[in-house]
């Protein structure tokens, strides 16, 4: 019996614990993603895609905000010798971010009122690319990275 009572009592404190799921998966890019009214849905912080093949020099993707109103950080990565990959947010029509552009990749935070268009280009190169939305910005957040580009 008292082996019973101490199994349920560490059962509870088992239960009383937050459960601690893995984050969402990367979405992968999908072609056609070529204009804006082609732009991939982007439902989690981050996605995987391959740009300068075959004439395919941008990619665009849609992400609608929880908590609009609020600065984000928006970084594109590549490691892909040669590659150059650039990006630009979009407010309604109006560009509200464009990347600083490295080696690896480029970055730019900004104020999004609400759902926003990420735009990567590719403006040397080809290959893989990471595109990542980081929420909420803050300066201390941009650390560089050499093997990420800017995190």
């Amino acid at each position: 019996m008292k082996s019973y009572i101490s199994l349920i009592v560490l059962m509870l404190l088992l239960a009383s614990f937050p459960v601690f799921s893995n984050p969402p998966p990367d979405i992968i890019e999908t072609e056609p993603n070529d204009t804006r009214d082609q732009a991939n849905d982007m439902p989690t912080w981050s996605a995987n895609g391959e740009i300068g093949v075959d004439g395919d020099v941008e990619d665009w993707f849609k992400v609608t905000f929880l908590d609009p109103g609020t600065d984000y950080l928006f970084q594109v990565s590549s490691t892909a010798d040669g590659q150059r990959v650039d990006l630009e947010v979009y407010s309604d029509e109006n560009v509200v971010g464009t990347s600083v552009t490295t080696d690896t990749g480029g970055y730019t935070n900004c104020y999004v009122p609400g759902t926003c268009y990420i735009r990567v280009l590719a403006t040397e190169g080809q290959g893989p690319y990471r595109l990542d939305v980081i929420y909420p910005y803050h300066d201390d957040m941009l650390v560089m990275s050499p093997s990420f580009g800017c995190f």
